[in-house]
């Protein structure tokens, strides 16, 4: 993880920019995960983004629903810097620089969401922990 912290930290700046050419449709599958969402646009949820990188999900999810009380995590504390200004509007919105694997899911959510991060973990064992601890 370490390695992959040191990654992200550095490529935070560009991340937005890179990450646009390197997917195609992004932004397409951006709306798609918002769009499955199962709540009303008004309703009052609470919301993790496991890996939030610069915070645009986070932001899609505060402007279809800005009821939503969000708490981005990520590992790179220069994401979370940027994923700060980009969502500067929203005071309801939490942030904790930490590896997602490691987070205290201490507090209960309506909606789990993670782009692009959780493939960071190492094995299928792992990941099935893991979804676990979500799903708990």
């Amino acid at each position: 993880m370490d390695k992959i912290k040191m990654h992200f930290e550095k490529e935070a700046s560009e991340f937005d920019q890179i990450i646009l050419k390197l997917i195609p449709y992004y932004n397409e599958m951006i709306s798609a995960l918002i769009a499955a969402i199962p709540f009303e646009a008004s309703a009052k949820i609470k919301v993790i983004d496991l890996g939030c990188g610069t915070g645009s999900i986070a932001n899609k999810v505060k402007e279809t629903f800005p009821n939503a009380q969000v708490t981005c995590v990520d590992l790179a504390e220069n994401m979370i810097e940027i994923a700060k200004t980009k969502l500067s509007l929203y005071s309801d919105v939490r942030y904790q620089v930490s590896d997602f694997y490691r987070f205290d899911f201490s507090d209960r959510y309506d909606v789990v969401i993670s782009s692009l991060a959780l493939h960071h973990l190492i094995n299928d064992e792992d990941k099935q922990g893991f979804y676990s601890r979500i799903y708990q």
